[in-house]
């Protein structure tokens, strides 16, 4: 049985008490969030079929993950994890973003028009629409984009008539550690399911971290 709290346990106490010289390395190079002395996790993925699971704990002033892996119960590596988003986004010079979802044809996870502000002070230069049915940062790319497109193809037609005045793309961002840039993988069913949409992809790669000792 796989219970969450026997493997946020385990995952723990490989972070609080390594057994492995490779986890000694990552916390040397990298600092976790703790609270109350406990170590910060933010997800965690089960593989019951496998029974396995990857524990992700979130590292200061980074996107990326340190996640212990654990089959069986027990702890069996360890490593980083890019963090990343993948999501549809929309925007004109010229239509609100209420008429953005007009065209669109369902709600989506953020909307801005002309002129609001930023997070940063600053103003918006164009009206925007942003869905994003997964927004964890854990997780893999494929699997993410999959599911987007999964729930866009219902749309096609929508998204054709939207395409035609405005710009739209699939947005992928992707946090990675530096020493472990292992990228992603898109297989034919996720080109043909872009191709049938007509959306063009956008890849934005950022590498961060600190040196292995």
């Amino acid at each position: 049985m796989m219970d969450i709290s026997k493997l946020k346990e385990i995952a723990i106490n490989e972070v609080l008490n390594p057994t492995f010289e490779l986890t000694k390395q990552y916390l040397q190079a990298n600092e976790l969030y703790f609270f109350n002395s406990t170590p910060q996790i933010d997800d965690v993925e089960i593989d019951r079929e496998a029974n396995t699971a990857a524990v992700y704990f979130p590292i200061k002033k980074e996107n990326f993950y340190f996640v212990i892996y654990i089959e069986n119960l027990e702890v069996n590596w360890m490593g980083m994890s890019a963090g990343n988003g993948v999501c549809l986004f929309a925007c004109s010079e010229v239509l609100s973003a209420e008429e953005l979802v007009g065209y669109l044809g369902f709600e989506p996870t953020e909307r801005w028009n002309i002129n609001d502000k930023t997070k940063f002070g600053g103003k918006r230069k164009k009206s925007g629409i942003i869905y994003q049915p997964i927004e964890k940062k854990t997780g893999e790319v494929e699997d993410k984009l999959t599911n987007l497109l999964n729930r866009l193809l219902p749309y096609k037609e929508e998204i054709s008539k939207l395409s035609d005045v405005a710009s739209v793309e699939i947005q992928v961002t992707y946090y990675g550690y530096k020493d472990e840039m292992w990228g992603f993988h898109f297989d034919k069913k996720i080109i043909k399911k872009l191709s049938d949409l007509g959306l063009d992809i956008d890849i934005d790669l950022y590498a961060g971290g600190n040196d292995l000792e």
